[in-house]
C-alpha cells in the first residue's frame, strides 16, 4: 500500500484521536450543564469518525490488487498501479498514478479497464514502466466501446506516452 492511499484515513484516525480525548477531557468540566452535552458530543464525534475510518479501510483493502510501486530511475518519483477487481462481473479497473518520491499526494494519470494478470501468471494490462527519470510509457489494451480508457499526456513535468494495442481475442 502505498503513502498516497493512507493520509485521508490518517487523517480520520486523528479526528477519532481528538475526539477521544476531547471526551476524556470533558471530566475535567466542573459545570454539570456544560460537561454532559462536551461528552456526548465527543463520544457521537468519536463513533461517526471511527466508522468512517473502519469504511475506509475496508475500501481500501477489499477487492483492490496492487502492484508493487514502480520508482523512476533516478528514484525522485513513483508509479503506482493498482487494480479494482470484479472477479466474474467483468473486467478489472485499473488506475495508474504519478507522484514525487516526497510527496503524500498522487495525481492520476491512466483510469480504465485492464487485467491484474500477475496472480495467474499472466502480464498486467496495463503495462507501466520508466522510459528515463522523465518519462512514463503506458501500454494498455483497447477494450472497445463500453470501456473507457483516460491517458493523460503530462502531469506535472512527467511526459506519458500512452501506446494504445490492439483489442485482445476473445475465445
Amino acid at each position: 500500500m502505498d503513502i498516497s492511499e493512507l493520509w485521508i484515513p490518517g487523517i480520520v484516525f486523528l479526528i477519532a484521536f481528538a475526539m477521544a480525548g476531547a471526551f476524556l477531557l470533558g471530566r475535567r468540566v466542573t459545570n454539570k450543564v456544560v460537561r454532559i452535552p462536551v461528552r456526548v458530543t465527543a463520544s457521537a464525534g468519536m463513533l461517526c469518525s471511527s466508522l468512517l475510518l473502519a469504511l475506509l479501510i475496508f475500501d481500501l483493502y477489499s477487492c483492490t490488487g496492487r502492484v508493487p510501486a514502480i520508482y523512476s530511475p533516478d528514484g525522485k518519483h513513483v508509479a503506482i498501479v493498482t487494480y479494482g477487481l470484479q472477479g466474474a462481473l467483468g473486467l478489472d479497473i485499473a488506475a495508474v498514478s504519478v507522484r514525487s518520491r516526497w510527496s503524500p499526494h498522487a495525481r492520476s494519470v491512466y483510469t480504465g479497464a485492464g487485467d491484474w494478470g500477475a496472480p495467474f501468471g499472466r502480464r498486467n494490462d496495463p503495462e507501466v514502466r520508466w522510459i528515463d527519470n522523465d518519462h512514463l510509457m503506458i501500454r494498455y489494451r483497447d477494450y472497445g466501446r463500453g470501456y473507457q480508457q483516460d491517458c493523460q499526456q503530462r502531469v506535472g513535468d512527467i511526459q506519458i506516452t500512452c501506446v494504445r494495442l490492439p483489442r485482445p481475442e476473445t475465445k
